[in-house]
């Protein structure tokens, strides 16, 4: 039988000391602290290779910020995954993709950030 382990959503105040700078990246970079994240921060080495992959993808990568929300939001369409799709159309939106573009067939954006501080 599948087991479903359930972590509380962290604050960066109740966040561990070793993840809050990982907290605080993040949530400057797009607006808030992502429940993902502050699930991931339970783990301090978990947050931290999360936020600095999605830093060095971002830095690096040849694609508009648009592109890449895009692509982002295409990749969770085509997993089925509710929760990625919500928050990546958050962030489309945000690189101004038109609310017309984009389909959400799951929870609306804002749900991806009810964590929000």
């Amino acid at each position: 039988m599948l087991q479903t382990l359930c972590y509380p959503i962290l604050t960066k105040d109740d966040a561990p000391e070793a993840s809050r700078d990982a907290l605080q990246r993040i949530a400057r970079a797009v607006g808030g602290i992502p429940n993902l994240a502050a699930v991931m921060a339970h783990s301090p080495s978990l947050i931290e290779g999360f936020v600095t992959l999605r830093e060095i993808i971002r830095r690096n990568a040849d694609f508009t910020p648009l592109e890449r929300e895009l692509i982002f939001l295409a990749n969770a369409s085509a997993n089925g995954c509710e929760y990625c799709q919500a928050v990546h159309a958050t962030f489309a939106a945000g690189a101004g993709v038109a609310p017309e573009t984009i389909e959400i067939k799951g929870p609306m954006p804002a749900l991806a950030f009810s964590n929000v501080r």
